[in-house]
């Protein structure tokens, strides 16, 4: 099941499919609901498996854990401003004023 992103409908149809020459399939989707279009590329893991090398590993690893960090202090910053939000202890409630004529 393929959700759209832009409104998240899962109806979604196929409008070109293409085999890459790595033999992944790229194949260009179109949202049924709200016109919105996106590529998604299948692939096949055992040659993604034994295409990578050591650096290109090393380097996802990088940039996971990158955006772990990223992801744990952004959790942070939010956290810190529910704790420090002021809310007022009684509800706000404007005062009728008379409008000098």
């Amino acid at each position: 099941m393929i959700i759209c992103s832009a409104c998240g409908a899962q109806s979604s149809a196929v409008t070109d499919s293409r085999v890459r020459d790595d033999g992944c399939v790229r194949r260009r989707r179109k949202c049924e609901e709200c016109g919105h279009k996106w590529t998604t590329v299948e692939v096949n893991l055992e040659n993604f498996k034994t295409s990578l090398d050591g650096d290109s590993i090393n380097a996802m690893r990088s940039a996971h854990r990158a955006l772990k960090v990223a992801f744990h202090r952004l959790n942070r910053v939010d956290l810190f401003a529910q704790e420090h939000t002021v809310r007022p202890s009684k509800p706000y409630k404007p005062r009728d004023r008379k409008v000098a004529q």
